[in-house]
């Protein structure tokens, strides 16, 4: 559900859409204690071993500014609760 999570694309004025995307995908980092680009990364590869632009240090530029952002997001909400689903 995070790799997922991670791919998913919003058309620019899905901006609720796109908030709920990444409020979801911190929280599924919270319960699945992965928190750094690489472990990110290595769930990318695993789930969609076949998509282009996943390896380091040559990722694609769109599924890496979606990963920063992401981790930026989840270092944000550090301090706040783990969500209890």
């Amino acid at each position: 559900m995070l790799a997922m999570k991670i791919l998913a694309s919003r058309a620019a004025g899905e901006t609720d859409k796109i908030e709920s995307d990444l409020s979801d995908a911190v929280a599924l980092m919270k319960v699945t204690k992965l928190a750094t680009e690489q472990q990110l990364v290595d769930l990318l590869k695993e789930c969609y071993p076949n998509l282009p632009g996943i390896v380091v240090p040559t990722m694609g530029p769109r599924i890496k500014a979606k990963i920063d952002t992401l981790l930026d997001a989840y270092r944000k909400a550090e301090n706040e609760p783990d969500p209890t689903w």
